[in-house]
């Protein structure tokens, strides 16, 4: 009798530890995964982006050679280059690498003179990026983000599955008129 309770009683105490070794390993993988999946702020991220197609620095292509590399790579059709005409001609496009994930970047001209721009960014909402440093506001019927970002002004609404951003250092009534045309020709999307 002796014998059958110290079998069990050495039964009781390996299933007790077994399961306890499962929930810590369980817990260092899912502490692991938080540690590797840090929230990317899309200010920071993108407005550097925007500095460097402005000063040249960044590998920008004509507007054509883009529409094929955003469609393979899964970006919604037309939306990446929004053709803002006559208001903003689209100077140059590219597809970035911002840590894992992809981003198209669309840049604009306000005047002939290329003094006067503006990118629009397109991300994964699915993805690590968040509007964390971002403040919220209401505008023209939607939810969005804005904050300004080494001297540039973000604006960030979602639409369906993707973030979509515009990065400028227009400000006042030239960034509401930029956004409203940028905004309708988004909804048409």
């Amino acid at each position: 009798m002796q014998k059958i309770f110290s079998t069990v009683l050495l039964v009781a105490i390996l299933g007790a530890l077994t399961y306890t070794g499962i929930l810590l390993l369980q817990k260092h993988q899912l502490a692991k995964a938080n540690e590797t999946r840090r929230l990317i702020d899309i200010p920071s991220q993108i407005a550097p982006l925007h500095r460097q197609a402005m000063e040249g620095t960044i590998q920008l292509q004509p507007p054509a050679e883009m529409v094929e590399v955003f469609t393979n790579a899964g970006f919604p059709n037309q939306r990446p280059m929004l053709n803002l005409k006559p208001r903003a001609n689209l100077a140059s496009a590219a597809m970035i690498q911002v840590e894992r994930w992809f981003v198209s970047l669309a840049h604009y001209q306000l005047d002939s003179t290329g003094s006067r721009r503006f990118s629009i960014f397109m991300l994964p909402v699915k993805s690590d990026f968040a509007p964390s440093s971002m403040g919220t506001m209401k505008a023209l019927g939607r939810s969005m983000y804005s904050s300004t970002t080494d001297g540039y002004n973000v604006v960030l609404w979602t639409h369906g599955n993707w973030y979509v951003a515009m990065v400028t250092d227009l400000s006042g009534k030239e960034l509401n008129d930029v956004l409203s045309v940028v905004l309708a020709v988004d909804d048409k999307y």
